[in-house]
């Protein structure tokens, strides 16, 4: 097992490794737990799990792409059937196979001009960024995050999804004309949001807590409730001025009209 973990040590090629491993003993791999001390383990778990990262990730590229090539060339009525066969020889379904193709074209370029960007990716986080429905923005922040060598796994990618996709709908919902402007009354400013803190579903309003950005790590909740609160004030403040304006317009009264009379 020792001349296994030489070449992992050495950085050497998966083949190499495998080729390795394959000619180990049994009695040996079974008893790594016991022979490995914990500088060696923890250095094979790093050079491991980058190579499964990585793979993964390169494996999935290879698909997507090679996939995407041959659709393109079989685009034609004659063709067709052959991509058909070629889909029921790989035994991959055809949802598969697209999911690998979307990554190829929407995270392709990045990974092939920045190839270090494949180490911090997971591949179901690809996968889920890579849908045609996910904001460009949210694919976007990811690349952000593996450059800084932030690792993007399955909840970071729901994350940003989330994200992107709540904004986009803010940002729609704050070019329509609510009630209180057409009364001219000052709407709640609206905070660009983090992560979603807590969710509140009543018969009127759904409200979805989110704070905003800040460089401090801790959630600040008293700060937050204050804010609520002042939110709340604020609100109730419009309502009135909605009500007044409201009351005005039903108590003016309907004059009749002047009658002129010609002698």
């Amino acid at each position: 097992m020792q001349n296994v973990i030489k070449k992992i040590k050495a950085n050497e090629l998966v083949p190499n490794v495998l080729k390795e491993l394959a000619n180990t003993p049994e009695d040996s791999i079974a008893k790594a737990s016991q022979t490995i001390d914990e500088t060696d383990f923890n250095q094979a778990t790093i050079w491991i799990s980058s190579k499964l990262t990585v793979g993964g990730i390169e494996s999935t590229l290879a698909t997507g792409g090679l996939f995407f090539l041959f659709q393109q060339m079989a685009d034609t009525d004659e063709r067709r059937p052959i991509e058909a066969k070629l889909i029921d020889d790989l035994a991959v379904s055809r949802t598969q196979l697209n999911r690998c193709g979307d990554v190829w074209k929407q995270l392709g370029k990045s990974f092939i001009e920045e190839p270090q960007l494949k180490a911090y990716f997971v591949v179901e986080a690809a996968k889920k960024l890579s849908a045609a429905n996910v904001d460009p923005m949210a694919r976007q922040a990811a690349i952000t995050m593996a450059r800084r060598r932030q690792k993007v796994r399955i909840h970071d990618a729901d994350e940003l999804i989330a994200k992107f996709s709540t904004d986009a709908a803010e940002s729609k919902e704050e070019a329509l004309p609510t009630e209180d402007a057409k009364l001219n009354v000052p709407a709640v400013p609206k905070k660009r949001a983090a992560a979603s803190l807590w969710k509140f579903a009543g018969k009127a309003i759904n409200l979805l807590l989110q704070p905003a950005k800040t460089h401090v790590q801790e959630v600040d909740h008293a700060a937050i409730i204050r804010d609520l609160e002042a939110a709340l004030s604020l609100y109730r403040e419009q309502f009135a001025q909605a009500q007044q304006q409201r009351a005005r317009k039903l108590k003016r009264p309907n004059l009749p009209k002047t009658q002129v009379s010609h002698v």
